[in-house]
């Protein structure tokens, strides 16, 4: 007689054993793989900063040695007639891989004309030249749906990476009262600097001890008041940062009055991760990141280095200088 074999299944206790076991497995899994894709973007944020301070030394190499115009500044340029409304960026499009853009570019209109931007432009063409988008602007780190603003009004591209403008905060004023001089600049003492070109021979701290680029947040898209990472804007400090704030400084960013939205986030109406707060005639952007404990940053010969949020804030103002004495600093 044939025997019937069973099979036995199963019990409930030894499947919930195997699910807790999957759930635990998963649980520490899933930090690694999420720590090894923030390594990646992180690696590919040093790429693009690589690439910038390449292009900015393939610009001195055309240009008698000159490093671009940080910012004009408002219409600084039309009193002493250097050049139209603009900031270092449209310069490196030839030096970035971006020649369709350096063609459409024209240096005779403000950056905010036609075809450099969509004013007076009733088609909304979207060959404007800072309508573009490319890789190169953007830390894949922050949120991917902060690539374009203001989108209201001009359409402008916004960049993560952005110059470094000094160690100081800015005066908005035509004249910095005597009594804050050693507070505010004009952009003094930075690679990029206001309404004329630093020359590389100029930086005699040398160029592996000074800033040239470090990274910004981005704030939303629809947010056309807040001027940080609108690099292509010459007023404000849009297209840079200073080493006034250390990396991702609890304290706030300063910009004029009416500058300073109120961002509202998952996390509540103040974004923690961008604070910002209204100073009168002062204004200073930290450079920031979500990149865990630091920022990255292009020093002036090209290399890329990460610095941490915990750097001493005397050694970051150094680096924010190019001609403060500091080249024995160490970080």
């Amino acid at each position: 007689m044939n025997s019937v074999k069973t099979r036995r299944g199963f019990t409930l206790v030894e499947l919930l054993v195997v699910i807790a076991i999957i759930g635990i497995l998963i649980g520490l899994l899933l930090p690694a793989v999420q720590a090894a894709r923030e390594a990646a973007r992180r690696m590919q944020c040093t790429n693009n900063l690589k690439q910038w301070g390449l292009a900015v030394h393939n610009y001195v190499d055309v240009n008698q040695n000159n490093l671009p115009i940080g910012a004009t500044m408002g219409d600084s340029m039309s009193r002493i007639g250097i050049d139209k409304r603009c900031t270092w960026l449209p310069r490196m499009y030839a030096f970035i891989e971006q020649a369709p853009l350096a063609q459409i570019y024209d240096f005779s209109k403000h950056f905010y004309q036609y075809p450099n931007n969509q004013e007076g432009n009733s088609n909304r063409d979207p060959k404007a030249a800072e309508s573009s988008k490319f890789p190169t602007l953007y830390c894949p780190s922050d949120k991917p749906n902060n690539e374009i603003g203001p989108s209201q009004t001009y359409g402008r591209a916004r960049c993560n990476y952005v110059g470094c403008y000094g160690y100081r905060a800015y005066y908005h004023g035509d004249e910095i009262p005597d009594q804050h001089k050693s507070l505010y600049t004009k952009f003094d003492g930075a690679m990029f600097y206001l309404s004329k070109c630093v020359t590389l021979s100029s930086v005699v701290d040398g160029t592996s001890n000074t800033l040239m680029f470090g990274e910004l947040l981005l704030v939303d898209s629809l947010v056309d008041s807040d001027k940080r990472g609108d690099v292509y804007n010459d007023e404000r400090m849009g297209s840079g940062f200073s080493t006034y704030l250390t990396p991702n400084s609890s304290t706030p960013d300063a910009m004029a009055s009416g500058m300073c939205p109120d961002i509202t986030t998952s996390a509540g109406p103040t974004d923690k991760q961008r604070p910002c707060v209204e100073v009168a005639s002062v204004e200073y952007y930290a450079a920031r990141s979500h990149h865990s404990g630091g920022v990255n940053t292009a020093l002036g010969d090209g290399s890329v280095r990460f610095f941490s949020d915990t750097i001493s804030s005397d050694v970051w103002k150094a680096l924010g200088s190019t001609r403060g004495g500091e080249t024995n600093v160490s970080f």
